[in-house]
């Protein structure tokens, strides 16, 4: 009997230490390390973002269903570079700000920001200035709101009608629940008369990535 026993623990031993982790999320090649996802827990403050967000957009009834989604670590629209969004809308903040709110098939969503110069082209950008067909920043603010996170960066810039460039990209961030997460470093380059600059983060245990795009007449972050 105490052999059987002994056999019989050693068995349920073994089947526990090769027991998958389910914190760890493979997407984009990217790996976001169980110790990195705050599992099962969205702060109510979190949860009251997101309704604020969506509102006016999504039933109280479906909110829940993204919070609970997001809650249980499943993969959700806006993380997916295929996807497309349901409802697309500019938002007026004042005359010269805008935001642009996405909202996918799930009700997963992102935000990001937006202004308007006269005679130049939208850029998703904060602190552009704009004079004689000419913009530049020391210190522009790159963001998205996703699902109640946000990721950015800092840059900076400059572009006309015929070229557009980032002279530098500093301060990758991520913010889930009301704190600091961590983001990965800056990359950057070059391609066909633009620059890039990008970084990327797990936020409720799913990779997001933002791009700042600067070339001829503008630049955005998507």
């Amino acid at each position: 009997m105490n052999n059987k026993f002994k056999l019989t623990s050693a068995i349920l031993t073994a089947s526990l230490l090769v027991t998958p982790v389910s914190g760890i999320i493979y997407q984009n090649n990217n790996i976001a390390k169980a110790e990195e996802i705050n599992n099962n827990k969205i702060s109510e403050n979190t949860k009251n973002k997101i309704k604020s967000d969506l509102k006016e957009y999504v039933s109280i009834q479906d909110i829940e269903k993204l919070i609970k989604k997001l809650e249980n670590n499943e993969i959700t629209e806006v993380s997916i570079n295929s996807s497309k969004p349901i409802i697309e809308k500019e938002i007026k903040i004042n005359e010269e700000e805008y935001q642009k709110i996405k909202i996918y098939k799930d009700f997963s969503y992102s935000i990001t920001g937006l202004e308007k110069k006269p005679k130049i082209s939208f850029r998703y950008l904060d602190n552009i200035h704009c004079g004689s067909g000419y913009c530049w920043a020391t210190n522009a603010h790159a963001y998205k709101h996703v699902n109640g996170g946000e990721i950015g960066l800092y840059a900076s810039l400059e572009y006309t009608n015929t070229y557009g460039q980032i002279n530098s990209a500093w301060s990758p961030y991520a913010k889930q629940d009301g704190r600091n997460i961590s983001a990965n470093p800056i990359a950057r380059f070059n391609q066909a008369g633009y620059s890039y600059a990008s970084t990327s983060a797990a936020i409720h245990g799913q990779y997001y990535t933002i791009t700042l795009k600067v070339g001829p007449y503008g630049s955005k972050v998507y």
